[in-house]
């Protein structure tokens, strides 16, 4: 099976990730999985996390499927924001200690 890669911002992508500061500082991330694929989401942010692509306090945004369960975050991570409008699920994490 071939998995399908998360959607990032376009400051996170590869080709601006050399020129922005917020990216270099590893900022921000933005998670957008394929709804059909919920897991996408805890196996993406775990291995954000364990690739050191993560700033102490960084933020992380999460958008999943309205029905699916919030999915599981590395230890440390804390939820600052959730909402649900429509279809979408959205969650915001700091990502530990400034």
């Amino acid at each position: 099976m071939r998995s399908t890669p998360a959607r990032a911002c376009r400051s996170c992508t590869p080709r601006w990730r050399a020129t922005s500061t917020a990216c270099r500082a590893g900022g921000h991330r933005v998670l957008d999985p394929p709804f059909a694929r919920p897991r996408l989401a805890a196996d993406t942010a775990r291995r954000l996390a364990d690739g050191g692509w993560l700033a102490p306090g960084a933020r992380v945004y999460l958008e999943l499927d309205a029905r699916s369960p919030r999915p599981e975050v590395p230890a440390g991570w804390e939820l600052l924001r959730e909402s649900t409008a429509g279809d979408a699920h959205a969650l915001l994490y700091a990502t530990g200690a400034y």
